[in-house]
């Protein structure tokens, strides 16, 4: 996963840090793995921002995959 944010923002997976943009510091692009298997999976995000711009931007790499992609809004399930 990577997350792009103006000033941070974390994401949870099942409970573990998958990806930590908790940064503070302008725009900044963050990576991290996690690996999952088929199925749901419950998650959290944080997003926060300090001043001036707002940004945020998530992506993910599929296996097998060259490079990260934004992540479709058809996987992600709000409640």
């Amino acid at each position: 996963f990577v997350l792009s944010t103006n000033d941070g923002s974390d994401l949870y997976i099942g409970g573990e840090l998958a990806c930590d943009n908790d940064q503070h510091n302008g725009y900044h692009a963050e990576s991290g793995t996690i690996y999952l298997q088929k199925g749901f999976h419950n998650y959290r995000i944080r997003y926060f921002e300090g001043y001036g711009m707002e940004s945020f931007g998530i992506q993910w790499k599929k296996p097998g995959s060259a490079s990260p992609e934004t992540l479709p809004e058809d996987v992600l399930y709000l409640e």
